[in-house]
């Protein structure tokens, strides 16, 4: 009986590790998505685009790609001058790599985009709909976060130049949330190194002011 209940022991303590690794994996992916929510909502307004980059081949070399992505990039600047960007790696059904990605970038012609790109298809979609950047871009990317593929690696490019939230801390924070009155349109729990387990709230003032 003793043999038995030590078995039962040792699976119930890996069970129980399962649960925990699937927990933080869960936690971490939380955190990813919490992360480019607050930088499109910092950069980028509904004027900006909202970018599909596909692969005409069937690319499934992560670094392959990214590094692709990135000399678009340079050709890009080269072609337009300086501009901020976010961007997401997604894969299709076949299991090519592509990209969802946000650029306040002006008018351009898809043809031209298409060329500079240089390996497929090109997306071009206006957002002048949207109030929340971040929920929009999000909503797109959240069911590659967790991939197996992508651990270990990072879920997103962004560009160097982007701007990252201010932090208020302290009773600064209360006096904040008690001039806005109102709930928050989104809310969530994720993992941290440094702090454990943060909670994240999000209010639209778009909204309130309607």
């Amino acid at each position: 009986m003793r043999e038995g209940y030590k078995r039962v022991d040792k699976l119930s303590d890996e069970s129980e590790k399962v649960k925990n690794l699937l927990k933080n994996k869960k936690l971490v992916a939380v955190r990813r998505r919490n992360n480019i929510r607050r930088l499109a909502l910092e950069n980028f307004t509904t004027y900006d685009k909202f970018i599909t980059f596909t692969f005409k081949e069937n690319i499934k070399d992560i670094d392959f790609a990214n590094r692709m992505f990135k000399n678009f990039i340079k050709r890009l600047r080269y072609k337009i001058g300086d501009f901020k960007y976010i961007s997401v790696i997604q894969f299709q059904e076949r299991g090519s790599v592509h990209y969802h990605a946000l650029m306040d970038i002006g008018y351009l012609e898809k043809e031209q985009l298409e060329k500079l790109w240089g390996h497929g298809y090109c997306k071009i979609n206006a957002i002048d709909h949207v109030d929340n950047v971040g929920a929009y871009i999000v909503s797109y990317m959240v069911k590659n976060f967790d991939d197996d593929r992508l651990r270990g690696r990072k879920a997103y490019l962004l560009s160097k130049n982007l701007r990252r939230s201010k932090v208020i801390k302290g009773v600064k924070v209360d006096k904040i949330l008690n001039d806005i009155g109102v709930g928050p349109v989104y809310e969530s729990e994720y993992l941290t190194e440094k702090n454990g387990v943060c909670y994240y709230k999000e209010f639209n003032l778009r909204r309130c002011r309607k």
